[in-house]
């Protein structure tokens, strides 16, 4: 059998930096990696993961959880997780929540610490009380825990993305376009993003001295379907709107077809701007300004962190036992918010540009 030493006195190094060279857990200058590669190609070596953990005491797996809703950020985020999972030599073990409540989510961490994971990424949205069971005081058995998209804790580690900062960038554009009368589609009010999305409109338009009256903003459900609902109700109540911020591209969707089944040119009437820049918001009709968010980074990134952790843990390090990162968004700029004679119609060119 093929070990570590064999792939190590091929290579010209020590089997620690075989180790760190296959698992990232150690920086490995890039010519050595690849050297080291190339040898255990050739060789047919295969890590005995059984024996390292029994040795290290770990289970080089990490546990991932969910909120099973099969949505598009969901896809995203759990693909930057396996990308770097695999990249750091890690297995992973996913579970999806079906509900949110304490005692579901408690079951489901229980079920990843009996597995003896290394660590545990909670990926699920903040929706009410979904997420109250994550305190500062988490049990003595609980690994590392990093966790995705919900209000910082203290002694807890997240990823966030700024949907705030998102939202000032939105409605900044659709003033900085010549609208004064802007409204809003928000998602469910229970979803913490789209309170931080909602605060974002609302905050802007009040530093820039425009109306925020209750009759500008509608409650959607995140669907094309409650997008278009949401539209015809705000322009019944306020035809004089010419701006809609919509809180994600599938709602702009709904709104751009209702925009069209009333008569009225987007953006020569209204201009509309979504969030998320999911594939297709660049072939709508007319394209759809909206924000950027790297959300297989966001995978990513929560993974590197945990494994961070996970590291600083085995040291007995308290010193690095929470972090904080926020992943900022980009403005994208296509038809549906240009007032600059391009051309706005479904045969239009779909260049854009992006702004920070």
């Amino acid at each position: 059998m093929i070990t570590i030493k064999d792939v190590a006195r091929q290579a010209r190094v020590s089997p620690a930096t075989v180790s760190n060279a296959l698992t990232g857990k150690r920086a490995v200058a890039a010519p050595t990696r690849q050297r080291i590669l190339d040898v255990v190609d050739r060789l047919g070596y295969q890590p005995n993961l059984l024996g390292r953990s029994l040795v290290n005491q770990r289970s080089e797996s990490i546990g991932v959880v969910i909120y099973d809703d099969l949505s598009y950020a969901n896809s995203l985020i759990a693909s930057g997780i396996m990308q770097e999972t695999n990249q750091l030599g890690y297995t992973m073990t996913m579970t999806a929540l079906h509900k949110l409540d304490k005692a579901t989510a408690t079951e489901a961490i229980s079920s990843l610490v009996a597995r003896k994971v290394d660590g545990i990424i909670w990926a699920v949205p903040e929706i009410g009380r979904s997420n109250s069971w994550i305190s500062d005081k988490q049990p003595l058995q609980m690994p590392p825990l990093m966790i995705i998209g919900n209000e910082p804790r203290p002694g807890s580690s997240v990823v966030v993305t700024n949907n705030y900062g998102g939202s000032l960038k939105a409605t900044q554009h659709l003033i900085d376009v010549g609208c004064r009368n802007i409204g809003l589609i928000t998602g469910p009010m229970n979803w913490l993003l789209a309170r931080q999305r909602h605060v974002g409109w609302l905050d802007t338009l009040q530093a820039a001295g425009l109306p925020t009256d209750e009759s500008q903003q509608v409650e959607g459900d995140w669907s094309a379907a409650s997008g278009h609902d949401a539209f015809s109700r705000l322009l019944s109540r306020r035809p004089d709107l010419d701006g809609v911020f919509a809180c994600n591209d599938q709602m702009a969707l709904g709104a751009l077809n209702a925009a069209r089944t009333m008569g009225l040119r987007v953006p020569v009437d209204l201009a509309i701007v979504g969030f998320d820049n999911i594939p297709e918001s660049a072939y709508f009709s007319p394209p759809l300004s909206t924000i950027q968010h790297d959300l297989i980074e966001t995978g990513r990134t929560a993974t590197r962190q945990l494994h961070n952790l996970i590291e600083a843990h085995h040291r007995s390090d308290n010193g690095t036992s929470s972090v904080t990162v926020v992943i900022e968004s980009k403005l994208v700029v296509r038809e549906s918010t240009r007032r600059d004679g391009a051309p706005s119609g479904a045969g239009s060119d779909l260049q854009e540009f992006v702004r920070t």
